[in-house]
């Protein structure tokens, strides 16, 4: 993955228009955001980012005054991470698809809305996260949902994945969702079956799209997010053969973060020092992507977007901004400069470990050791070309935790 600066410019722009679609919406009453993908990541915290610069920059006299807008807590600063992965496995399995799968985080998604905790789909997905892969985290804007009014933001390549959520959040009677589509080479890649949906969505004023040259950061791992996604597959196959509710809607999946360095044992090359590979030179490639998307978002002339932001925000503000002399050239020049730095770490990397750090076998190496230690029963792991990691187990494990479920309540 070679990055240029053309590549953050657009990132930067798509950015800023989140922030700002976001701050529309805050101002009609919509106070959460749910990220369903690991592609939508870097433009979130890339528009929180400028959300940030924004409020910074209202001259009110006094630091103090200051304190209410910088304290707004707007979608960008309420997120909700689910794994809408639609991964089920190497294999084929009998009665499973992406619309299966999406249709299942669909209803969980619609149990944390209603704050139904008792709901079957819940319990599964909390189930998964808090007894068999322990790698998880309970989020806590899961309590912070106050109506049904929510955004869902998400990239869009084919345009599948975005028609068959919708699709789904129609048919549990969610209708006031908002949606953010952040569309790939500016919409040449979506496949026509899918675009009369998307384009109906914008018109009914339910979809505001938002198109980028390349995404680059798309499927290339957690070495530029940072976050990994899990499926488990047997428990999907068995948990659709048990459960009767999960006929037409089932999944079995979460997500961790991990930027930080393990921190390195110098007798041992490979690993950290509780046993695990060492993952500075990807955790170093996330740290110096977040700084790229950061300098591009604080180096690029924008006030009058900082203007329309702030007034948005709270009438009037817009008039107080302060301004700041950009030297242009230098702003680029230093942009160029990370970027550069960036790209030459990739390579030495790669000539480090042998292998690409956006390859899923260097996902996989990575991250097998901490699921399998953090698993309650065996897995084997493998890994899908999107880096979709999948804790396999066997199918008498998989029988025996429906079994717990079902003797807890699930139906």
């Amino acid at each position: 993955m070679i990055v240029t600066q053309e590549d953050i410019i657009s990132y930067t722009n798509a950015s800023i228009e989140i922030a700002i679609r976001c701050a529309e919406l805050w101002k009609q009453g919509y106070e959460m955001m749910i990220v369903p993908s690991r592609g939508a990541h870097p433009f979130v915290d890339n528009a929180r980012a400028f959300h940030s610069r924004c409020v910074s920059r209202i001259d009110t006299g006094s630091i103090f005054a200051n304190w209410p807008l910088a304290n707004l807590q707007t979608p960008l600063n309420n997120q909700m991470y689910l794994p809408f992965t639609s991964d089920f496995g190497a294999n084929a399995i009998s009665g499973l698809s992406s619309k299966t799968i999406r249709n299942f985080w669909v209803n969980v998604t619609k149990s944390i809305v209603e704050k139904d905790k008792g709901s079957s789909f819940y319990k599964f997905f909390r189930y998964i996260r808090d007894n068999v892969v322990k790698i998880g985290h309970h989020d806590y804007a899961e309590d912070r949902f106050s109506s049904e009014k929510f955004i869902f933001i998400d990239t869009v390549i084919s345009g599948q994945a975005v028609v068959e959520i919708s699709d789904a959040f129609e048919s549990v009677g969610l209708s006031n969702i908002q949606y953010i589509f952040i569309i790939d080479e500016n919409g040449k890649k979506i496949k026509d079956n899918f675009k009369s949906k998307i384009f109906r969505l914008q018109q009914m004023g339910r979809a505001h799209l938002i198109y980028v040259d390349r995404l680059f950061t798309e499927d290339q791992g957690p070495a530029v997010s940072g976050i990994w996604s899990i499926v488990l597959p047997e428990l999907m196959e068995v948990a659709r053969e048990e459960i009767p509710s999960f006929q037409d809607a089932v999944g079995a999946g979460l997500y961790y973060w991990e930027v930080q360095s393990r921190t390195r044992n110098i007798d041992k090359n490979d690993t950290s020092k509780d046993g695990l590979p060492d993952n500075t030179l990807l955790t170093s490639a996330i740290s110096q992507i977040n700084t790229i998307l950061f300098s591009g978002m604080s180096m690029i002339p924008i006030e009058k977007d900082i203007a329309r932001y702030v007034e948005i925000l709270e009438d009037g503000a817009g008039d107080k901004i302060k301004n700041y002399c950009f030297d242009v050239k230098n702003c680029s020049n230093l942009l160029n400069f990370q970027i550069e730095r960036y790209n030459e770490h990739i390579n030495d990397a790669k000539n480090t470990i042998q292998r690409a750090l956006f390859d899923p076998d260097t996902t996989k190496i990575m991250s097998e050791g901490l699921i399998k230690r953090q698993s309650t029963v065996d897995v084997m792991v493998d890994i899908s070309s999107s880096h979709c990691l999948r804790a396999n187990m066997s199918k008498d494990h998989a029988y025996k935790i429906i079994r717990e479920l079902k003797d807890g309540g699930i139906q």
